[in-house]
């Protein structure tokens, strides 16, 4: 599609739950993981993250993303959303961070 419309592919969503299975159907919420066995794993969706920018954030045809559960209203909360997608508040949050800035 780039080549053929020169026009650069934007993500409209990326996100990862943070939990060690959250590579595989990154796009099941924790309620419907039929996978979901309770390992709260903010190092997979840490590394998740960082998989992204070492493979796609320099790409000719990539255009942009928007991190899911990323929010204007984010605040600590009672650990409800520990294994939700968030990465605010944990290590894939700095990640990102990183990742705008091209650091990783």
């Amino acid at each position: 599609m780039y080549k053929q419309h020169h026009k650069k592919i934007l993500f409209t969503e990326l996100g990862y739950k943070s939990m060690k299975n959250s590579a595989a159907k990154p796009w099941e919420w924790v309620e419907y993981d039929k996978s979901y066995d309770g390992r709260l794993s903010y190092e997979t969706q840490a590394n998740c993250y960082e998989a992204f920018f070492k493979t796609i954030w320099s790409q000719d045809w990539f255009g942009g993303v928007h991190i899911w559960q990323m929010r204007s209203d984010f605040g600590k909360s009672d650990g409800n959303s520990d294994f939700d997608f968030t990465p605010q508040g944990k290590p894939a949050e700095m990640v990102i961070r990183k990742g705008f800035k091209s650091e990783i």
